[in-house]
């Protein structure tokens, strides 16, 4: 995974936590689809037009949810989802699941196998974790090889009744236009924590 920290240096774990600083601080702005999930919901606001978008709530509402938006010709593709915080087995999901939640969700959502052995989890992301007021994991990992190749950022956070994920897949060649990251910046910064009746 060293080859991916290069690729993906300008995503990495600092600069998410200083990048999302002001989070709480933003005001909100959601894609029609978003104001069907009830209960706790994670909003990413500012996101440009899509090309593509997923949409998934379950139980009314206030089941999981799903909402991926695909941007730029596929080159980016950022996507929030709402899990139980549960495992099926009634255990609790907490950080150092991090990365098998990464590889769980990959195969779920895209059909791509990951090991988790090449994924860099990092349990505990101070600086997240204080503004959300839940712990906060985060993970990094490469998929695909050559053309196929993507840059993957996972950020958990885990309060207590859903685990919620944000993923930023991007391939290498995004990430080399500084503008790009400027963008993502500002997506990222307006991240929120939002409780929707």
């Amino acid at each position: 995974m060293k080859k991916s920290r290069n690729i993906w240096a300008v995503i990495s774990i600092p600069l998410l936590a200083a990048v999302l600083a002001l989070a709480l601080f933003a005001a909100p702005l959601w894609a029609a689809e978003d104001d069907k999930v009830k209960g706790l919901w994670l909003e990413i606001p500012g996101l440009p037009e899509a090309e593509s978008t997923s949409f998934n709530v379950q139980a009314g509402g206030e089941g999981e949810a799903f909402f991926e938006r695909t941007m730029d010709g596929g080159t980016l593709v950022v996507s929030i989802e709402r899990i139980d915080s549960e495992d099926r087995s009634g255990n609790v999901l907490a950080p150092g699941d991090a990365g098998k939640l990464s590889v769980r969700l990959q195969a779920l959502r895209h059909e791509i196998d990951v090991d988790e052995a090449d994924i860099d989890v990092t349990e505990s992301v101070e600086g997240l974790a204080e503004i959300y007021s839940y712990p906060v994991a985060a993970t990094i990992y490469m998929t695909g090889e050559g053309e196929d190749a993507r840059g993957n950022n996972d950020i958990f956070i885990f309060t207590e009744e859903w685990v919620f994920r944000v993923h930023v897949s991007i391939t290498p060649d995004y990430m080399e236009d500084s503008d790009n990251a400027d963008k993502i910046e500002e997506w990222l910064t307006n991240m929120k924590i939002a409780e929707r009746d």
